[in-house]
């Protein structure tokens, strides 16, 4: 049960989020609510059961494992499609290096599920080939870049804060964000490990551990960031 809870956690958080903030881009008709919102709903609330169905089906090898696992990973490269866009738009959006570097990184994503099936297939539990890495590498990188600017948008901001010139709930929300991409950067690292040593990542105690307090971190941390509860608000700003 315990083993279980993360991904619970997170894909009730992924599902609160995601709708939130594609309502939010619905009003306000800006390009970040809306990547962020479609990359929580996309990667948790669809593409993660998506991925532990096909992975239950394939473990009893059902004719419909391999299609569903094929969808899942589309789902997550979309997911991630988006996120490389959000994070372009709202850390960079003057940079055109910038820019082209996440159409080459988006035109990649959408290439790697059609490759995979073409070329392996999707049966692999620990991975595809070329394109399953190329899949996998490309979206570990887009939790890291958001990472490493929210980090660096807190630090930054907390500087200011200091002497009155940032809010602090905003610069709470960058710290949250970042730890909740990081959780899933660690996450990546945690499969990574398990391919190494030989470990199934699904019959696993220690890695399914490790992916259900990694998933409380991630949903705990983007639920506060984007659905903080008015408690959770007061608290920041008296802290503050």
């Amino acid at each position: 049960m315990w083993l279980g809870l993360g991904i619970v956690v997170q894909i009730l958080a992924d599902a609160v989020v995601g709708v939130r903030l594609l309502n939010l881009s619905r009003r306000t008709h800006e390009l970040p609510e809306f990547c962020f919102g479609a990359c929580a709903l996309l990667i948790g609330a669809v593409g993660l059961p998506l991925s532990i169905l096909a992975r239950i089906l394939l473990a009893n090898e059902h004719a419909l494992a391999e299609g569903l696992l094929g969808a899942a990973l589309e789902m997550q490269n979309l997911a991630c499609v988006a996120l490389f866009c959000g994070t372009w738009r709202v850390f960079r959006p003057v940079s055109h290096w910038t820019g082209f570097a996440v159409v080459v990184a988006s035109a990649a994503l959408f290439a790697a599920v059609p490759g995979q099936a073409w070329t392996t297939g999707f049966a692999a539990e620990t991975g595809g080939g070329a394109w399953f890495w190329l899949g996998f590498g490309l979206r570990g990188s887009a939790f890291a870049w958001a990472t490493a600017e929210s980090a660096n948008y807190w630090m930054l901001l907390r500087r200011r804060q200091r002497i009155g010139l940032a809010d602090p709930v905003l610069v709470d929300r960058f710290r949250l964000w970042s730890l909740s991409c990081g959780s899933v950067v660690c996450g990546f690292a945690v499969f990574i490990a398990a391919h190494l040593t030989g470990t199934s990542p699904g019959g696993s105690a220690p890695v399914l551990l490790a992916g259900s307090i990694i998933g409380i971190i991630a949903g705990v941390s983007i639920g506060l960031a984007f659905a903080p509860p008015a408690r959770y608000l007061r608290y920041v700003a008296q802290r503050a």
